[in-house]
């Protein structure tokens, strides 16, 4: 049978896009999908979730590729072998002719390459572990998830990583939407609550801080602001995962334009961009 095998990278963000990628490319293909999560069992830096979604855990190869077959696999079979040419730019990799085995290396950031799968992947991308979702249920109340603006403020490894999104465009971003909804508050969620605190552009607003350590599980913040009526990300694949999952066709997502993602493939058409400086 033939096979897309997809290098499953990164945060969160990042494998929830190379999962969705390979899974388009392999409905496309009519191929089986493997993943190749090999890095995630060799201390990695970044945890493994797919695991945790409705996903078939099977066709996994935790030991199929080890680096050295990896190697001679991309030398003797380049055109077997597809590596993303541009981070955030939509690549077509479809005109490639499958014959037994192809495999796709990169991050494929970009709803282009699943938009087609939308609903498959919707549902695909929930918890399965019980807990959760009721600990979900339960934060939706307590929190009025469904009259709340979700705000992602990403610093942590973003500060003096030159792509910090400056304070101002959550200020820009705050006066955009409250000029087209009637908005009841906004959900802060940020690695640096202690620092968003302060910022200038929540003074005199209904604001309330997500702490997302009561749980110790991200996919469940990004399903909470999934479920937000409106969202203000940032220039991070978290906060566009839990804008995209929103399954609401009346939501207003606002997204941070920086240099490095003009005219990318990186933001749904839909979204609105606000042109935003980093540091």
């Amino acid at each position: 049978m033939k096979r897309v095998i997809v290098h499953i990278q990164g945060g969160i963000g990042n494998q929830l896009f190379t999962y969705a990628m390979g899974y388009a490319y392999a409905k496309r293909n009519s191929c089986k999908l493997v993943l190749d999560n090999r890095d995630f069992f060799n201390g990695y830096k970044w945890p493994y979730v797919l695991n945790k979604l409705n996903i078939t855990p099977t066709n996994e190869c935790k030991s199929l590729f080890s680096s050295l077959f990896l190697r001679g696999f991309k030398r003797l079979c380049k055109n077997l072998y597809i590596r993303e040419k541009k981070e955030f730019f939509y690549q077509d990799v479809d005109d490639v002719k499958l014959k037994n085995v192809i495999y796709l290396d990169g991050y494929w950031q970009s709803e282009k390459y699943f938009k087609d799968f939308r609903n498959e992947i919707l549902n695909l991308y929930k918890l399965r572990n019980q807990e959760y979702i009721n600990k979900i249920k339960e934060l939706e109340i307590l929190y009025d998830v469904e009259n709340s603006v979700s705000v992602h403020i990403r610093r942590g490894d973003y500060v003096g990583g030159g792509r910090l999104v400056l304070d101002e465009y959550y200020d820009s971003a705050i006066k955009k939407i409250e000029s087209l909804d009637k908005i009841k508050q906004y959900l802060v969620f940020s690695d640096d609550l202690e620092y968003v605190k302060q910022m200038k552009c929540f003074q005199g607003k209904n604001v309330t801080f997500f702490d997302s350590t009561i749980i110790h599980e991200d996919f469940v913040s990004i399903l909470i602001m999934a479920k937000c009526k409106h969202h203000i990300i940032t220039n991070s694949t978290f906060s566009w995962w839990a804008a995209w999952l929103d399954r609401k066709d009346s939501k207003i997502v606002i997204a941070p334009e920086t240099e490095y993602l003009e005219k990318s493939d990186f933001y749904p058409e839909e979204w609105i961009k606000i042109k935003s400086k980093i540091r």
